[in-house]
C-alpha cells in the first residue's frame, strides 16, 4: 500500500524554487532579491495547510529580516523588535514541541539539545516571551542564525528528485551539467577518503593529489558543482554533517593534523578552481556559525567544536594556506571571521579571534587591536 504524503506544493521543484530565492543560491546572482516572493508563496501554502515547521519558520525569520532591512516599515525599532521576537518564539517553539515524545514535560532545552538546536535559542526565546524584549542586535544576528540552522536541518537535506507528473514544460531539457544531489556528492566524497586512505597507507605523498587515483575526485565535484553557490553550499553542510572533515569518533584533545592532512590539497584546489563562486567563503561561513554558536556542552568536552577551532586556525595561520593561490581570498575573509567571534564572544570564538588576530599584518593588528580587546572584555563578564 503506498504512503501518501500532502503538500502544499504540486511540484517538488516548486519547494526547490524557494529553496534557491530564500537562500539567494544559483548558477549566478540573481539581478533581483527574490525573498519576498518566496515569504509569499510560503504565505499562500500555509492557506492550503500542511506546511512543514520548518518552511514556515523560515518564512517567518525572513519576512522579520525583510522587515528590517527595509527600516520597519515606516515603524519604530520596537515593531522591528517585536517581528523577530515573534517569529523567533514560534520557530523555537515549534521544533521543542515536535520533540515532547512522552507524558511528562521534558525541558525545552532538553528538547533543543536533542535536535542539536543551539541553548542560546532557548534563552532567547525565553527573554523574548518573559522578560524585556532583546535587544535589536541581538534579535537579527540570532534571526540570521535561525535561517542557517534551517538550512543545515533542513532546506540542503532536499535532494532535487524530479517529478514524475511535472508537466513537460516546467522540465526543459538542457545540455549543462544537472545539480547534484546530496547523496552524489556524498557518495564522491566518500570514495575520495576510501582512495586517499589506501594511498597514504602505501606511502604516498600525503601533501600532492595531482598524480594520484584520488586525483579523480577534484573534476568530478568541478564537474558536478559547476560554479553553483547551492552546490557548494551542500558541498560545504556534507564535509562537516557526514563527519568529513572531523573524524567521527574523535575525544577532546585528540590531534587535527591526520584529519587536515587528508583534505587540505582537495580543500585548497576546490576553493581555486571555485575561487568567483565564494566556496572558500560558503565554508568559513559555515566554520564561524559553528564556532559562534552557544550550546549546552561543557566548552571542554565539546570534541566537535575543538576540531572546527583547528580547521579555522589551519586556514588563517598554516604555511600550506598562506602559500597556496588562494591567499587572498584567505586574507580578505580574516576581518570577517574575526568581527564575527568577537560579535558573539565565548570560549571558542576568543580562542580563534585570538589566533586571526596573531597571524595577521600589522595593518591588520593596529586595526583590530581596540575589538579584540573589547570582546575578551566582555567573555570575561559573561
Amino acid at each position: 500500500m503506498p504512503q501518501y504524503k500532502i503538500t502544499p506544493w504540486k511540484y517538488t521543484h516548486e519547494l526547490l524554487q524557494v529553496r534557491r530565492e530564500i537562500y539567494r543560491l544559483g548558477e549566478a546572482a540573481p539581478p533581483v532579491d527574490l525573498r519576498r516572493n518566496a515569504v509569499d508563496k510560503i504565505a499562500a501554502w500555509k492557506m492550503r495547510g500542511h506546511t512543514p515547521h520548518a518552511v514556515e519558520s523560515t518564512a517567518l525569520l525572513v519576512d522579520a529580516i525583510l522587515l528590517h532591512e527595509g527600516g520597519g516599515g515606516g515603524g519604530s525599532q520596537l515593531s522591528v523588535r517585536a517581528a523577530y521576537s515573534a517569529a523567533f518564539c514560534r520557530f523555537v517553539t515549534g521544533f521543542c514541541d515536535i520533540e515532547q515524545k512522552t507524558m511528562k514535560k521534558v525541558p525545552m532545552v532538553e528538547m533543543a539539545r536533542s535536535i542539536d538546536m543551539p541553548a542560546s535559542f532557548v534563552e532567547l526565546r525565553h527573554e523574548a516571551t518573559h522578560e524585556e524584549l532583546p535587544s535589536l542586535q541581538r534579535l537579527a544576528r540570532n534571526a540570521k542564525l535561525g535561517v542557517e540552522w534551517l538550512w543545515h536541518h533542513y532546506w540542503f537535506k532536499l535532494d532535487p528528485v524530479p517529478d514524475l507528473n511535472t508537466p513537460r514544460v516546467l522540465q526543459p531539457e538542457r545540455k549543462a551539467v544537472p545539480m547534484p544531489t546530496y547523496t552524489e556528492l556524498r557518495d564522491v566524497l566518500r570514495s575520495f577518503v576510501t582512495r586517499r586512505k589506501a594511498e597514504i597507507r602505501s606511502g604516498v605523498d600525503l601533501n600532492e593529489i595531482s598524480h594520484t587515483e584520488s586525483s579523480i575526485t577534484l573534476p568530478e565535484i568541478v564537474n558536478r558543482c559547476m560554479g553553483r553557490n547551492e552546490a557548494l553550499t551542500l558541498l560545504t553542510a556534507i564535509l562537516l554533517e557526514e563527519r568529513m572533515l572531523i573524524p567521527a569518533k574523535r575525544n577532546p584533545g585528540d590531534s587535527m593534523q591526520g584529519a587536515i592532512t587528508l583534505w587540505n590539497e582537495l580543500l585548497t584546489r576546490i576553493a581555486i578552481y571555485q575561487r568567483n563562486s565564494g566556496f572558500l567563503r560558503i565554508l568559513v561561513e559555515r566554520f564561524m556559525f559553528i564556532i559562534t554558536t552557544t550550546t549546552a556542552l561543557d566548552v571542554t568536552l565539546d570534541a566537535f567544536k575543538e576540531a572546527v577551532h583547528a580547521w579555522v586556525i589551519e586556514i588563517f595561520s598554516s604555511e600550506w594556506w598562506r602559500h597556496s593561490e588562494v591567499v587572498e581570498t584567505v586574507e580578505g575573509l580574516r576581518g570577517y571571521a574575526f568581527n564575527e567571534c568577537i560579535m558573539a564572544p565565548n570560549y571558542w570564538s576568543i580562542k580563534v579571534a585570538k589566533k586571526i588576530y596573531k597571524h595577521g599584518d600589522n595593518d591588520f593588528k593596529v586595526r583590530w587591536r581596540p575589538l579584540l580587546e573589547l570582546g575578551e572584555l566582555q567573555f570575561s563578564r559573561s
